[in-house]
């Protein structure tokens, strides 16, 4: 393959993953939805629960390709991929799944 042409299909796979939008809400690279947060006086940090609660905004970025990291997204991936996912408690062990594909 020429220069040329590998210059040319780098410039397209670019292009592609600009075109690329998150498949639950519809954002883009260019064009990232916001993730309201709340910062508190000590400097904690923490999704607010409503935008007028926000005092800080941040714009998303891609958690997966297809899927932004806005918490909703990702809770519609986790939804989507239930019976896939393995969940983990604070301490970083493992949920033991019920019968049935559910964790406990």
């Amino acid at each position: 393959m020429s220069a040329p042409a590998l210059s040319l299909e780098l410039r397209n796979e670019l292009l592609l993953q600009l075109d690329q939008c998150c498949r639950f809400c519809g954002c883009r690279e260019d064009a990232p939805c916001p993730i309201f947060l709340v910062r508190d006086a000590a400097g904690i940090v923490r999704l607010a629960r409503s935008e007028v609660e926000s005092n800080e905004v941040i714009p998303c970025s891609w958690f997966v390709e297809g899927v932004c990291n806005s918490p909703i997204c990702i809770e519609k991936l986790l939804l989507e991929k239930r019976n896939n996912v393995l969940l983990f408690d604070a301490s970083g062990r493992a949920i033991p799944r019920r019968r049935g594909g559910r964790h406990a």
